[in-house]
């Protein structure tokens, strides 16, 4: 057991991650909070920010016109792209992750994909927050949103209330 300081400079006792053998930011997550509850659906988070700061590439085909202006006929993940992670969390068949059934085609990840990520996200700063050596103070913070500050807590009715 390591200790951390915290307010009031009262050391608290940290407990020390389990081994992980490779050091991503989920397994980190995962070895300091061993039994968190939504870990799949943390997972899926993760996927979908790979997808989105990896530039995967797709080969994606549309059909224009008729009733509906656009429908996609098909979209297929270039073959370098996709790791074991992607590989296990995603129904290639759907295009969507396993747990939070988002898009894993960027261009149709909307505000409802969001929504599940924030949700996640969020779930996972509360269990943060909810041991006393690690404090992230999130829920208070302000951030802006639609030119207005708002706190983090109130950001998701902002999120929700745009659908």
């Amino acid at each position: 057991m390591t200790s951390v300081l915290t307010e009031g400079s009262t050391l608290l006792p940290c407990p020390k991650p389990e081994p992980v053998l490779k050091r991503n930011a989920i397994d980190i997550v995962l070895s300091v909070f061993p039994r968190l509850r939504h870990r799949e659906a943390l997972r899926d988070v993760y996927v979908l920010r790979d997808i989105l700061m990896h530039a995967h590439l797709w080969e994606i085909k549309y059909e224009w016109g008729g009733p509906v202006p656009m429908v996609l006929k098909d979209a297929i993940l270039h073959p370098a792209y996709g790791d074991t992670k992607y590989q296990r969390r995603v129904d290639p068949l759907a295009r969507r992750t396993k747990a939070l059934k988002l898009s894993v085609i960027p261009t149709r990840i909307d505000r409802r994909d969001l929504l599940k990520v924030f949700d996640t996200v969020w779930k996972t700063l509360l269990r943060f927050e909810s041991v006393k050596w690690f404090m992230c103070n999130i829920p208070h913070q302000r951030v802006r949103f639609r030119g207005k500050a708002v706190t983090f807590a109130s950001l998701r009715d902002e999120i929700e209330a745009s659908l």
